[in-house]
């Protein structure tokens, strides 16, 4: 039954991986653009504005995998310890 956990555990870690890196670029994209269209429509054209939503994006969702991956440890040695209690 460990080795169910194990895989269960693994695929929902990726399965999550993956869509919080789109979902972060999503956010991360549609927030800046708003905000790029409403404050800056002067410079909107500008090559600026991609390369800083693309590394804004990249560091938005290396936090939240960071968080995340903390979080699924933390959930595995709880799971793995109530079995070896059992």
């Amino acid at each position: 039954m460990q080795y169910y956990f194990k895989y269960i555990l693994v695929f929902l870690k990726a399965l999550v991986i993956s869509a919080l890196f789109g979902a972060s670029w999503v956010f991360t994209f549609l927030n800046f653009d708003a905000y790029a269209n409403l404050y800056m429509k002067s410079y909107r054209s500008d090559f600026f504005f991609d390369i800083a939503l693309f590394f804004l994006s990249g560091l938005f969702g290396a936090l939240l995998f960071f968080i995340l991956i903390r979080f699924l440890d933390k959930l595995k040695g709880i799971i793995f310890q109530q079995q070896k209690t059992k």
